[in-house]
């Protein structure tokens, strides 16, 4: 599960990583200044959680390696 999820988050932080400067903005846009201009009666859902679309422009891999590494220490070691 572990190895899976690196690769699969440095796959996506790699492809973002690829574009140019132009590009990654674009990027970060969609997930900021686009959703910003719906209009909240037809996209309620959208409109509560607006506020926190900004987290998805960057990368989520640190914190998702830290959420890993403290379930795994948290865990007992299996028994055989």
């Amino acid at each position: 599960m572990f190895v899976d999820t690196v690769l699969a988050q440095a796959a996506v932080d790699a492809a973002v990583l690829d574009l140019d400067e132009h590009r990654r903005e674009q990027q970060g846009a969609a997930w900021t200044t686009h959703p910003a201009e719906l209009p909240a009666d037809e996209y309620p859902n959208l409109h509560v959680v607006r506020d926190h679309l900004a987290l998805m422009a960057g990368s989520p891999f640190p914190e998702i390696l830290e959420m890993m590494t403290d379930r795994f220490a948290a865990e007992p070691a299996a028994q055989n």
